[in-house]
């Protein structure tokens, strides 16, 4: 008896695992498509194909329920202080040409453009304007989102001499700008440019301000 108990509560751990990630995949969805004020908790459920107090019981509230997804898409995505705290871009440091460069940084964006980490960004923003419980994240996932990009830019720039008056800081409050949630979804969403595309526009703007034919 107790080793059919073991058996069955390892089943029952296996279910509910399966139930809350039907529940996450569900809400992904319908937030990134539909909008995070729109979706209610029983089209989730029904999405789901789970009961609505299975949902509350999960995750207590649709706020719960956001911090559930971010946490899955943005699992391995941290702030980063420094060039040394990303250790997949040691190739990257020692390239001497800040073109190449750029190449590589945007191979490794488009790997989060395909994780869905925008969409999820464009509805934290929404819901952090409707709702003040999110507010608090939405902050971080912002603050991390230019610290990211603050490394990635200063890993490009190394050794390049920007135009007097033009900062290291300056450029990467503008990749930061352009390279964000909601103009993602706007061009790849309404405008149905390809994630692809999305990321040799940002590639080509970046170049064609900031790199000139003598960095090399």
């Amino acid at each position: 008896m107790v080793k059919r108990r073991r058996y069955d509560s390892r089943r029952r751990a296996e279910q509910a695992d399966a139930t809350q990630a039907a529940i996450l995949d569900a809400a992904f969805s319908l937030f990134t498509v539909d909008g995070y004020v729109a979706t209610s908790i029983k089209a989730v459920a029904d999405r789901a194909g789970v009961a609505v107090p299975t949902v509350y019981a999960a995750f207590k509230d649709k706020p719960g329920i956001l911090m559930a997804v971010s946490s899955r898409v943005l699992g391995g995505i941290e702030p980063t202080s420094g060039p040394g705290d990303l250790e997949q871009f040691s190739e990257l440091r020692s390239e001497p040409d800040p073109r190449r460069r750029l190449q590589m940084v945007m191979s490794f964006a488009l790997e989060t453009y395909d994780r869905g980490v925008y969409e999820l960004e464009a509805v934290i923003i929404e819901a952090a304007r409707a709702d003040p419980r999110v507010r608090e994240m939405t902050g971080d996932v912002l603050e991390a989102r230019l610290a990211t990009h603050r490394v990635l830019v200063e890993l490009i720039l190394e050794g390049v001499t920007l135009e007097e008056g033009v900062t290291v800081e300056q450029v990467a409050e503008f990749v930061d700008a352009v390279d964000s949630g909601p103009v993602f979804q706007l061009l790849t969403g309404a405008r149905g440019w390809s994630n692809e595309r999305y990321s040799r526009w940002i590639s080509m703007m970046f170049e064609s301000m900031f790199l000139h034919a003598d960095d090399r």
